[in-house]
């Protein structure tokens, strides 16, 4: 698998955003 979707950063992302949000 080289060319991984934007899903899996979209969701990584998110979550960063979650947290940061979250704080």
């Amino acid at each position: 698998m080289s060319t991984h979707p934007p899903l899996s950063r979209a969701k990584r992302w998110l979550g960063l955003v979650l947290i940061a949000t979250a704080q």
